[in-house]
């Protein structure tokens, strides 16, 4: 001991500092989604158009669908009669021996084909081709399935529902 004195220590305060680098960049991307936000809001008041890029390419999706409607009258693919239907239910000579619709069928494998021959990779399940089918809600189970089989043995594995509105 030095003279008995002893040697204070003291402790050094430490400060946290705010790091503000994040808050700094939030906050411009904010002002510069607000600023272009702000311009398109001022050209729309002053009755500008706004001028969006048209797709001149369909969809994927578009390409490999098919658009089926079941109504208590008939069955349309794309807007073609296929089938006629009495009280919602089939007409017996629309069925072949196989138990399918053979027109609607026909006219599916003509469409999987032109599909195929598109372009697209059939191995992916996204290019895979789909039945849009609007049906009438009264229609019975055993009319949508007869229709939901014969897509199936087209070669349409994947379907979409709506509703038929009045």
């Amino acid at each position: 001991m030095e003279g008995g004195i002893r040697k204070k220590r003291h402790k050094k305060h430490h400060t946290e500092e705010l790091n503000i680098i994040p808050l700094i960049d939030i906050t411009a991307n904010l002002l510069f989604f607000l600023m272009v936000g702000m311009d398109l809001k001022e050209k729309a008041e002053a009755g500008e158009k706004v001028e969006l890029p048209v797709s001149s390419s369909k969809s994927q999706e578009e390409v490999s669908m098919v658009r089926v409607a079941v109504t208590k009258e008939e069955l349309l693919l794309e807007g073609v009669k296929q089938a006629s239907l009495e009280g919602g239910k089939i007409a017996r000579s629309d069925i072949n021996k196989d138990g399918f619709l053979g027109k609607l069928r026909a006219e599916l494998e003509k469409k999987r084909k032109a599909i195929e021959a598109s372009g697209l990779d059939m191995t992916l399940e996204k290019n895979k081709p789909v039945v849009f089918m609007l049906a009438d809600r009264s229609l019975e189970y055993d009319t949508v399935e007869l229709v939901m089989r014969t897509a199936g043995s087209a070669g349409f594995p994947r379907f979409r529902f709506g509703v038929l509105s009045k």
